[in-house]
């Protein structure tokens, strides 16, 4: 094959790139569609629950601080799957998340004086495990896509941040739809710090499935 038919064969399948919005943008298109889903179940259960954990002020703390971990998380994703950020970015949640154990292992020492723990006070209830789970899917989902289109460099830790701020904002959403008594919180701190865990380290092992590497990204950078 002639160089100049080679060089026209090339340039008919060429495309214009177009650079992805960036990670605060990104944050925000991911967030939205979730809180619409939120609201939608929180009005559609029309529970007590909501009115009940709203009025306890470390409830609303934990919820802050959680919410935040989540955005700060997802945030960290998408800036470390941009070239050229830098990665001290990827730890913005770390203080966040640092907060949140500090103030469940608070509450929980709170406990300990008159009520004397046992194993079974840290069990998790099984509805709760559900809801966690099924709560998940849909940030976690949301984020991967969003994350496959950029072509991570770093895919292992975008994994992992995925996974932190899908569990974060799992967490959020069973406050709110499911009331705990403040003498639940062993069962809180191992539902809560469980699944920050459970789904980080899933989404690190298995971040070449959910971000595959690829050698170039179509269209996009």
């Amino acid at each position: 094959m002639k160089t100049d038919v080679l060089i026209e064969n090339l340039a008919a399948d060429l495309r214009p790139v177009r650079p992805l919005p960036g990670s605060t943008c990104r944050t925000i298109y991911w967030l939205t569609p979730l809180l619409l889903v939120s609201v939608s179940l929180l009005l559609g259960l029309a529970r007590s629950d909501t009115s009940e954990t709203l009025n306890i002020r470390s409830e609303r703390w934990e919820m802050g601080i959680a919410a935040l971990t989540a955005v700060s998380a997802a945030f960290g994703a998408f800036s470390a799957s941009k070239p050229g950020r830098p990665l001290w970015i990827s730890y913005v949640p770390v203080p966040f998340l640092a907060a949140w154990l500090s103030l469940l292992a608070v509450g929980l020492w709170s406990e300990m004086p008159g009520h004397p723990l046992s194993v079974s006070d840290f069990m998790p209830a099984r509805s709760c495990v559900r809801l966690l789970i099924t709560f998940s899917l849909l940030p976690i989902t949301t984020l991967t896509v969003m994350l496959r289109r950029a072509a991570p460099l770093l895919a292992r830790r975008s994994a992992i941040l995925a996974g932190l701020a899908s569990a974060s904002f799992a967490v959020v959403l069973l406050r709110l739809v499911l009331f705990h008594a403040p003498t639940l919180m062993p069962e809180m701190m191992t539902e809560h710090v469980g699944s920050l865990f459970i789904l980080g380290i899933v989404t690190g092992a298995f971040y070449k499935v959910l971000l595959p590497r690829r050698s170039s990204c179509p269209g996009e950078y």
